[in-house]
């Protein structure tokens, strides 16, 4: 998959632009590794083996457009849609992302026009638009922990897994260093109360602005601070995928870097 380089030094400059109103120390570099497909594609290791024994999606029904030959993804949380790409580049079929956040939902389809097979979803909450079993795959990477309701967020992305599918799902541990939606050091570990009285104040204070934390940051910190920023182990993930109803087995774990776990569990069939 070639991308136009022009494109791409616009779509780094509205990321710029975008960091710039976060407390991240270097926005040039944030944007950087946010655009990186290399980097990206790290994501994938656990599911390569799984590639060559993936089912190939099915044909487009009546009415829906084609889609490309290969299994179907979904990237819960595609950011500025480097997974995405990797993912074309890995050999899935049918890419879709969605997002919570206007401004990666508009950045992703404007970085990605022009190129089948790619979906960038807008949704609202932890609802998906998908049917029962829409997908071969779903990833997701450093979300769970901001949801509302954790267990109601793996039960979302497990729904809509085809029976013999995979979900994927990594997050940060309490030995994390660095929140990465708003860029401050992380408090993960601190126990809950004081973490969120942290967060909170950065959000809601008037005097703190004076402070150097921007508007945008203080955004984030109050909306981390009204669904609750969680702390997340496997065992927490292994339980809410068994209060899902839906039967898993977890196939694979790791620990892609300091303070990050992943767990990959596979859809009975």
């Amino acid at each position: 998959m070639i991308l136009d380089p022009d494109r791409e030094a616009l779509i780094e400059r509205r990321l710029i632009g975008h960091f710039s109103r976060l407390a991240y120390p270097d926005v040039a570099t944030a944007a950087r590794w946010s655009l990186s497909i290399a980097g990206a594609a790290g994501r994938f290791r656990p599911l390569r083996a799984l590639l060559d024994v993936a089912r190939p999606a099915t044909e487009a029904r009546e009415g829906e457009r084609p889609e490309p030959r290969g299994p179907r993804l979904l990237v819960s949380g595609m950011g500025a849609g480097s997974e995405m790409i990797a993912a074309r580049e890995l050999g899935f079929g049918a890419i879709h992302g969605t997002e919570v956040d206007a401004f990666y939902v508009t950045l992703v389809a404007d970085r990605l026009a022009g190129h089948p097979g790619f979906f960038p979803i807008p949704i609202d909450g932890m609802r998906t638009p998908y049917a029962d079993g829409s997908f071969d795959f779903v990833i997701s990477g450093h979300i769970v922990e901001h949801t509302a309701d954790p267990a109601a967020y793996v039960a979302e992305h497990l729904r809509v897994l085809k029976p013999g599918g995979f979900l994927l799902i990594e997050f940060p541990t309490r030995f994390h260093t660095r929140e990465l939606h708003t860029g401050l050091p992380s408090l993960e570990w601190l126990p809950a109360r004081l973490r969120t009285s942290i967060l909170s104040s950065i959000g809601y204070s008037k005097g703190l602005g004076a402070l150097g934390f921007s508007d945008e940051t203080r955004r984030l910190c109050r909306a981390i601070t009204e669904t609750g920023l969680k702390q997340v182990s496997l065992g927490r993930v292994r339980r809410w995928a068994g209060a899902s109803g839906i039967r898993t087995t977890l196939v694979g774990k790791g620990r892609p870097g300091p303070g990050v776990v992943y767990g990959l569990f596979q859809r009975s069939r």
